[in-house]
């Protein structure tokens, strides 16, 4: 979750908002809280994240968060690489949004010369058979 703060840190600051951080783990000092912040049980919060993948961190993110009394119900992500976190986050009843996806990025990089059609397609290749799903959970968040 840290990558992801300076991205956060820009957004609470240019639109006024606050930001919370979620730890890795709670720390042995200080507040020992695994989030960091203030807010108030009942106010909704907006996940934001650089990069997903199979979504398993984000997801987990908002798990934490729902646990403190927020309320999530969409994450943010710079990065989607269509490894299957989409699906598995709309499956745990988020909406993911996503500035970019991998193969746009791939599509622009080919376009404009900096990588060949074998690059592209091996990379295309490896992101489709390298798909990250995961089981519906009975308990649906």
């Amino acid at each position: 979750p840290y990558t992801a703060l300076p991205m956060a840190t820009v957004i609470s600051l240019k639109h006024n908002i606050p930001m919370l951080m979620v730890r890795k783990e709670a720390k042995e000092y200080g507040t020992k809280q695994m989030v960091e912040g203030a807010f108030q049980r009942g106010q909704r919060c907006l996940v934001i994240e650089d990069i997903v993948t199979s979504g398993d961190s984000v997801i987990g993110v908002a798990e934490i968060l729902k646990r403190e009394g927020l309320i999530v119900t969409d994450l943010s992500v710079f990065l989607d690489r269509e490894q299957g976190g989409e699906v598995n986050i709309l499956n745990k009843g988020y909406k993911l949004h996503s500035v970019i996806k991998i193969s746009r990025v791939l599509h622009v990089l080919l376009q404009h010369g900096r990588i060949t059609q074998t690059q592209f397609n091996e990379v295309t290749s490896f992101l489709k058979g390298n798909i990250i799903t995961r089981p519906l959970s009975s308990s649906s968040s």
